[in-house]
């Protein structure tokens, strides 16, 4: 290469060196990094944009965005974050208005840097510090009622005599209770 194009090859690929974000290289790392990156800006842009029809009272398109684990899952459009390939999650291609319906609805598309670190947040395995609304992810306690313990496998056991039969067919009690029913319908055994 000739020696005076080397400092203007340099020039034109030094601003998109200096701007590269490597991604750390340890899981505790990209853990960290994806947390910072999370509470930083990720969780005030879904709580600004996306949690108000996609986490606690509404749930549209079946996406949930409240908690990692319910994003993981996708809503009735499919997986909406792909952990392998962040660029093609139909979350960044929703938010980069490259398909309908765009995100967030209705509005302008988010800003570039914003966009970007939503990318490396994925990139970073799209961790959650915490749920996006206050008691989401948690499990209620079960309360078992009155009508609850009606259903018939919460009932006591009770002592039931066998009907009586004398077809040959009956070899034990189950098959007596097996030849009433059949008989009742106008079956017999074969």
């Amino acid at each position: 290469m000739n020696a005076r194009f080397t400092p203007l090859l340099f020039a034109l690929l030094l601003p998109s060196l200096c701007r590269a974000e490597t991604v750390p290289q340890s899981h505790s790392e990209q853990m960290k990094a994806g947390l910072e990156l999370f509470s930083r800006t990720i969780r005030p842009a879904l709580n600004d944009h996306c949690v108000q029809c996609h986490g606690g009272e509404k749930i549209r398109g079946g996406l949930d965005l409240a908690t990692r684990e319910a994003m993981l899952e996708g809503g009735e459009s499919g997986m909406t974050v792909d952990l392998a390939t962040p660029d093609e999650s139909l979350m960044m291609i929703l938010l980069r208005h490259e398909e309908e319906p765009t995100m967030p609805p209705k509005k302008p598309k988010l800003d570039d840097a914003l966009l970007d670190d939503f990318e490396r947040w994925i990139k970073l395995g799209a961790p959650f510090d915490k749920p996006l609304i206050e008691g989401a992810g948690a499990s209620e306690a079960l309360v078992v009622n009155d009508n609850d313990r009606d259903f018939w496998s919460f009932r006591p056991l009770s002592e039931e005599a066998p009907p009586e039969s004398s077809d040959p067919w009956v070899l034990n009690e189950i098959d007596q209770f097996v030849l009433a029913k059949q008989q009742e319908v106008d079956l017999t055994p074969n």
